[in-house]
């Protein structure tokens, strides 16, 4: 569901500005910062695509619940992690129900969602979000 993506995009958005907000200026907040704007961008795409940027479709929200802390590194990277990995988990699912012409996009996402796990400590798996 299109929907499901928009926001899941956008909540990924939402993380990686808190942990930008929280992370000392440098490498980190940059790697945020840059993965926030990503993620904005995609949700924007999607939600484009899915016809839900008029008033009262729109499901994106101000703020999100974290599933995890951003008070210190250990946990920021953490959170990086799993929301990445959360998102490869989602196109993963998308690609096989996709039709054949559109999964050269969305392979391309769950590829650069599992590299991104990868860059904040998710340890690699055989089959990046079918595990």
């Amino acid at each position: 569901d299109l929907e499901l993506l928009v926001l899941a995009e956008d909540q990924a958005a939402f993380a990686f500005e808190t942990i930008a907000a929280r992370s000392p200026e440098g490498g980190v907040r940059n790697r945020a910062l840059a993965a926030a704007t990503r993620h904005r961008v995609t949700s924007e795409a999607w939600a484009r695509l899915a016809g839900l940027t008029e008033p009262g479709l729109d499901p994106r929200a101000v703020s999100y619940a974290l599933g995890g802390s951003a008070d210190t590194e250990e946990s920021r990277a953490v959170l990086g992690a799993d929301v990445e990995q959360a998102l490869v988990v989602s196109y993963a699912a998308l690609v096989a129900l996709a039709e054949p012409g559109s999964r050269a996009e969305l392979a391309e996402l769950h590829t650069l969602a599992t590299e991104s796990a990868r860059r904040w400590g998710l340890g690699p798996t055989a089959f990046p979000g079918l595990d």
